[in-house]
């Protein structure tokens, strides 16, 4: 039986730590309890990597879905007046409880017609050596990612929807000012997994 005093030895030698860690994670019965010791001996991305792999299909967008309403204010600081992403959101909220064709379709056609636009239009606005912590670019590519998350899903394509959650995360967390949002959008994860093993 793995408990949380035997999975906190393998912390003591980092080349087999990794390994030791995954085949831990993936017999134990209670992941939410490991993962928290991984975040609590300072494995923040280890443990992102791992969540996404243990939620079901439904929890990753409801992550998606957390993580893009967590940075839509960064893109509106800079864009009060654009909507396109707030309503990708809403769209993707609407294919959770109604995933149709119809709403897939919404959600790629602002994909390609207006998101695309944006980070293009973002990107030219805040060049590299001026881009905010928060800047509007990371929001945009966290809603993209979502939007198309949702969207595979629906189409029930091979591609590996955890990556999409992963890279999700890492750009809602970009820059040491959203450290703590990125901390806020994991726990959120955690949650959605303890209430899958419960």
């Amino acid at each position: 039986m793995i408990t949380t005093q035997s999975f906190e030895k393998h912390f003591t030698n980092i080349e087999k730590e990794k390994k030791a860690i995954r085949k831990d994670l993936i017999n134990s019965k209670k992941k939410y309890d490991l993962l928290k010791i991984l975040i609590k001996k300072d494995k923040t991305i280890m443990a992102e990597e791992y969540l996404v792999n243990f939620l079901s299909d439904t929890d990753k967008i409801k992550y998606a879905i957390y993580a893009s309403k967590s940075v839509l204010k960064n893109f509106k600081k800079y864009y009060p007046n654009d909507d396109k992403l707030k309503t990708t959101v809403e769209y993707m909220e609407e294919y959770l409880n109604n995933p149709t064709k119809e709403i897939v379709d919404k959600i790629e056609k602002i994909i390609s017609k207006t998101i695309i636009y944006s980070e293009i239009k973002a990107e030219d606005d805040y060049s590299d050596d001026t881009i905010d912590t928060d800047s509007p670019i990371h929001a945009i590519r966290v809603i993209k990612k979502a939007a198309s998350l949702v969207c595979e899903h629906f189409k029930k394509e091979e591609t590996d929807i955890s990556k999409y959650i992963y890279y999700i995360n890492s750009d809602a967390g970009f820059g040491s000012e959203n450290e703590k949002m990125e901390k806020k959008v994991l726990e959120y994860g955690l949650e959605l997994l303890k209430k899958s093993e419960s």
